[in-house]
């Protein structure tokens, strides 16, 4: 029977969506999280330190703080096409030091969120151990709503 792991994670960032109808167009920030499922080629390794084990959470955590802490806590994600955010996002780049932003060629929903993060977090986790496949990643953006992506 094929085993997965799980680790829950939670940042603060900020966005908005300018082109939302409610709420969402205003500059916000959530306490994300991102929960991701990770699966060992063999099920759970068979020998050395990580005997029965599909990994050890620790790799997990290196990899999100990687992938998302570092990159996105209390940062400001905006979207390129946003020109109110743009100009803002002008004036935080001459604060000293930078204020912390992430500039992306899409709307930041969570789905798009989750849709950049999930290749990301891959290529992080096989650069620490090729057997290890990401098998779900989800993005709760408040505690009732997320998106979720899996691999085709």
């Amino acid at each position: 029977m094929p085993i997965t792991i799980q680790k829950r994670f939670h940042w603060h960032m900020a966005h908005r969506l300018p082109d939302h109808g409610g709420h969402c167009r205003n500059l916000h920030g959530h306490t994300y999280s991102v929960e991701l499922s990770v699966a060992h080629g063999a099920g759970v390794q068979s020998a050395g330190p990580q005997r029965g084990m599909v990994a050890d959470f620790s790799v997990l955590s290196d990899v999100v703080k990687e992938v998302v802490m570092e990159p996105l806590d209390h940062a400001l994600m905006w979207w390129e096409g946003d020109a109110l955010l743009s100009e803002i996002a002008a004036r935080m780049a001459r604060e000293t030091p930078p204020l912390k932003m992430v500039r992306t060629p899409f709307t930041t929903t969570a789905e798009n969120i989750c849709a950049y993060l999930a290749p990301r977090l891959q290529a992080a986790l096989h650069a620490r151990d090729p057997v290890l496949t990401l098998t779900r990643v989800d993005v709760w953006e408040t505690q009732t709503s997320c998106a979720t992506w899996t691999p085709r």
